[in-house]
């Protein structure tokens, strides 16, 4: 899987800066096999007690990535809790990768002394086997919002972290895609 930059969103009061998560902007996969979407955070306290959540963004809802979640069922393990704890990590596996499973994956973490954090999110995209993850059209760079050639660009739209309307951030457009 490739790195394509790291991300990071800034928690608790302006200026306090207590937590922070981190997470890749891209990840690929093979259909069929497993695919780690890794997650870290760092504070500036040690944490006691924490916890985790990884959410895909799926048309305006969060859909929470565990087995618990029917399209992950059967898929998913995560970090063991000394990991997040210890190692500050709140990675989480997904395995039979499917051609749903591609879009914006976002690691939530919440450290109860500390605040609550949020990554910019992970575009994972699932590739057929034998697919090179290579752009298919002439003169497209992945991220750099540009393309060349034949095809349409489509743009993933962020969501809002939380269901209130707020404004929108900066960028709030994923990585382009063909359509």
């Amino acid at each position: 899987w490739g790195w394509m930059g790291i991300e990071r969103w800034w928690a608790g009061e302006e200026g306090a800066r207590d937590l922070w998560v981190s997470q890749p902007g891209s990840v690929q996969g093979t259909e069929g096999g497993s695919v780690t979407l890794p997650c870290s955070y760092n504070s500036t306290r040690e944490p006691r007690l924490g916890s985790y959540t990884w959410v895909k963004e799926v048309a305006g809802a969060r859909l929470e990535l565990s087995d618990g979640t029917q399209e992950f069922r059967g898929r998913v393990s995560r970090a063991q809790d000394r990991s997040f704890l210890r190692e500050r990590r709140a990675d989480v596996e997904l395995r039979d990768l499917r051609p749903y499973d591609t879009g914006t994956y976002r690691c939530l973490v919440k450290i109860p002394t500390l605040g609550e954090g949020a990554g910019n999110g992970t575009w994972l995209q699932v590739l057929k086997a034998g697919e090179s993850g290579q752009p298919r059209t002439p003169g497209f760079s992945p991220g750099s919002g540009r393309g060349v050639g034949a095809g349409v660009l489509c743009y993933q739209r962020k969501l809002p972290l939380t269901p209130d309307p707020q404004p929108l951030p900066a960028q709030p457009w994923g990585p382009p895609q063909l359509c």
